[in-house]
């Protein structure tokens, strides 16, 4: 009997195989779904989400006058292509340095996926555009309140060095501070 000499997540996926590729036009549905079950998934998720939002950055996005990425990972998991993952950066000059910093702003890959090659793939593919790009400097923005244990492991071993943390607060609309 033949060993499998395949990876653990190959075997995972059960035969089936993960793409990287770019956000387009008909992606939209897609995106929209794995915006809604990130949010549903996250310390925000009492806030409804705003599905217009969610096209106004895809907008940004496929517009050719923005430094934004899209990278969408794909699935062809029992014959049926779909998407898996998701993951949208800009890039910006540093405020006081002589370099481009890329930030990578959302990054989500669906629960029954996160032990395959998609999160890797996306981040991979995310550092590679990142410093063919210019950019000097690469951000990972883990602020979703979820998974932090495994998103800093993950990070390490593709990596990135903690560089801090994120804090944030939920303020209601119409707030006002004195």
């Amino acid at each position: 009997m033949a060993q499998e000499r395949s990876s653990r997540a190959q075997r995972r996926l059960s035969g089936g195989s993960v793409r990287i590729r770019a956000v387009t036009e008909a992606d939209r549905a897609e995106i929209q779904r794995l915006c809604a079950a990130a949010h549903a998934e996250s310390y925000m998720r009492a806030v409804p989400i705003q599905p217009d939002r969610v096209d106004v950055v895809i907008d940004h996005v496929l517009s050719d006058k923005t430094v934004d990425i899209g990278m969408i990972a794909e699935s062809d998991r029992g014959g049926e292509v779909r998407a898996v993952g998701l993951l949208h950066a800009s890039a910006a000059e540093h405020l006081y340095l002589d370099l481009i910093q890329a930030n990578c702003l959302l990054f989500y890959v669906s629960p029954e996926f996160r032990n395959s090659t998609a999160a890797y793939q996306l981040m991979r593919h995310f550092i590679r555009r990142s410093v063919n790009s210019g950019a000097r400097s690469i951000s990972v923005h883990v602020s979703a309140g979820i998974r932090v244990r495994q998103a800093d492991r993950f990070l390490r071993k593709m990596g990135f060095m903690n560089g801090g943390g994120n804090y944030q607060i939920l303020v209601e609309a119409g707030t006002s501070v004195k």
